[in-house]
């Protein structure tokens, strides 16, 4: 790719940073120079990229920076200067993510500073000392003839995201400040290409890094469902991007967010919820979760009877959603003599209600995925236990559930869709179904009907009719 210069990698002790700084080694740099915030990761990720470097001269530096303070930022530009003359590429990767989920209202406002503090004002920083070197220094040659294209000043690669465009649910500051890396580098890109210095921005999805790693294995196989590549993105593949992004192949691009999420954001989303449900309960991006009865022993005194994770899977629709029955009974009051109760659960699966008993029900729903509309003729308490939910009437209103949130359904005429990481991410609900005497609206009785749900309960026993 014609890589010949200097790179300044920030933020490269580890994930992407790193296999970039390696990558240029590998590539024929004749210097790489990585900081980080802690410097013991950017020594350690320099004596693996000085073991890869194929340029004979090679030349390397390691050195701490805290992107958040100015005069840190400013003294690291200028010992990467003072060392090679000169910076002909900077990848800005230096970056954080969010502990976990929460609505906008109730993010914690310190957090939310830390997070613009480094991924924000970080990158400015940044881009200011070292666009104020790159536009200064001579124009270097390269190997392409065309004149219009042989020459540069240097150039410039944020890291952006897939959330510099999207957003979803509970992720405000990060998605807050990646949307603001995104307009920082258009800007930048703006202001430095009249001196020769390109600026781009690089907007990966999910990518196996140190991130990732913390996060819980449903989620990773969640993403590697959704995405159509059915993989996350490797550090290895972002770092060809960038080095991309800074030869001279990309001489005509400037101020782009160039997206690479192997096709996940311009998946359609109803099409990524069929096939998701393609394994056994629960789905992927869920927890496990674990249901205990008990009973008697033989003194009278309350034991557990079982743990398990439930009777009756079944995958519904398309493989969009998982279901499991977590308890029933055929009548009311019920009889616990001899634990007949839990064998006549497990017998069979239930009908979508039995007359007089109950029935508690899980689903897991697959991202995005949206049910019809139908009206099960029976009481219905709804309980969010995971993502968020929107649950619509026939009347058309309206309400988004969240975890935790209760829905008492008096035989309504309703729909539900996942919305949960705007729709990018699996949900769960909890139903709990009890018989109702037959109800009438204006001395007509209110039938119940089920629509394309109707194939999902046959040969269950009784069925609301369509």
């Amino acid at each position: 790719m014609d890589i010949t210069g200097y790179a300044y990698i920030v933020g490269g002790g580890s994930g992407i940073g790193k296999d970039t700084a390696l990558a240029f080694a590998k590539e024929g740099a004749a210097g790489v120079a990585i900081s980080d915030i802690n410097l013991d990761a950017a020594n350690e990720a320099m004596k693996e990229a000085k073991a890869v470097a194929t340029n004979p001269n090679f030349r390397e530096l390691s050195l701490h920076v805290d992107v958040t303070n100015e005069d840190s930022v400013d003294v690291g530009t200028r010992q990467v200067v003072d060392l090679f003359g000169r910076i002909d590429y900077c990848l800005i990767s230096a970056g954080i993510g969010i502990p976990g989920a929460k609505c906008t209202s109730e993010v914690d406002a310190g957090l939310f500073k830390r997070i613009m503090d480094v991924n924000v004002t970080g990158s400015f920083l940044v881009t200011k000392s070292v666009g104020n070197v790159m536009k200064s220094q001579t124009p270097t040659p390269t190997s392409i003839v065309k004149k219009e294209r042989a020459v540069t000043r240097g150039t410039i690669v944020h890291m952006g995201s897939s959330a510099s465009y999207t957003a979803g649910p509970g992720r405000c500051p990060y998605v807050v400040s990646k949307h603001a890396v995104l307009g920082l580098s258009r800007v930048a890109a703006i202001d430095l290409v009249k001196y020769g210095v390109r600026v781009n921005c690089l907007c990966p999805g999910w990518v196996e890094t140190p991130l990732i790693e913390d996060k819980k294995v449903g989620l990773v196989n969640a993403v590697k469902n959704l995405a159509p590549l059915g993989r996350l993105a490797l550090t290895e593949e972002t770092a060809d991007a960038v080095l991309y992004l800074c030869s001279p192949r990309s001489s005509y691009v400037n101020g782009c967010g160039l997206v690479m999420d192997g096709g996940t954001t311009v998946l359609e989303p109803t099409k990524a919820s069929i096939g998701y449900a393609n394994h056994d309960f629960p789905i992927a991006g869920l927890r496990r979760v674990q249901r205990n009865i008990t009973t008697f022993d033989k003194e009278g005194k309350s034991v557990f009877l079982s743990a398990d994770g439930g009777d009756h899977q079944h995958v519904m629709g398309d493989k969009q959603a998982i279901q499991m029955i977590m308890y029933s009974t055929r009548e009311t009051p019920v009889n616990l003599n001899g634990d007949v109760d839990v064998e006549k659960a497990a017998e069979k699966r239930p009908p979508v209600f039995y007359p007089n008993g109950t029935v508690l029900r899980m689903i897991d729903f697959a991202p995005d995925v949206e049910g019809p509309m139908h009206r099960v003729m029976a009481l219905v308490y709804g309980v969010i236990l995971e993502g968020i939910f929107e649950l619509t009437l026939d009347s058309g209103e309206k309400k988004i559930l969240r975890e935790g949130d209760i829905i008492v359904q008096r035989a309504a005429a309703h729909k539900w869709k996942n919305i949960t990481g705007n729709g990018t991410m699996p949900g769960r609900m909890l139903y709990m179904l009890l018989d109702i005497e037959d109800y009438y609206f204006n001395e007509n009785k209110v039938e119940g009907y089920m629509g394309a749900l109707a194939k999902e309960h046959e040969n269950e026993g009784r069925v609301p009719s369509k």
